[in-house]
């Protein structure tokens, strides 16, 4: 069974690879921004999940070390932020708020960044 977790926003507008990106803005070299995202299970008990940022699988732009590279995750806007965040389980409807930060590196070129979030996890039957 696959695992049926989603990123929400604050308008419940839901996240995907195609429609109703997160979006950033527009940040100047070195700057971090954060986003506060919702993290909802819509199926049964899911555990071992993980929640990373990786290349876009279509629509990649910009290098690993300017997008993907520079983002983190916490469920706290304070911190700390890491590069992978698990999560031990959830139950069928549970929300965890989550925040994500994007920090453009000094050295990075000019121009838009395009990147992906990966959550996986096990669905227990």
């Amino acid at each position: 069974m696959s695992i049926h977790v989603t990123l929400i926003d604050n308008a419940g507008g839901i996240y995907n690879l195609t429609t109703n990106l997160i979006n950033f803005a527009t940040l100047q070299w070195g700057e971090t921004k954060k986003i506060r995202v919702i993290l909802k299970n819509t199926n049964r008990i899911t555990t071992g999940i993980e929640i990373k940022f990786v290349a876009h699988p279509t629509a990649q732009v910009g290098s690993a070390e300017d997008t993907y590279e520079s983002a983190l995750l916490s469920d706290n806007e304070l911190g700390p932020f890491v590069p992978v965040f698990n999560v031990a389980s959830m139950s069928p409807n549970e929300e965890k708020h989550l925040w994500l930060q994007w920090s453009i590196p000094p050295e990075a070129l000019p121009g838009w960044g395009q990147y992906a979030i990966q959550i996986t996890g096990v669905v227990d039957l």
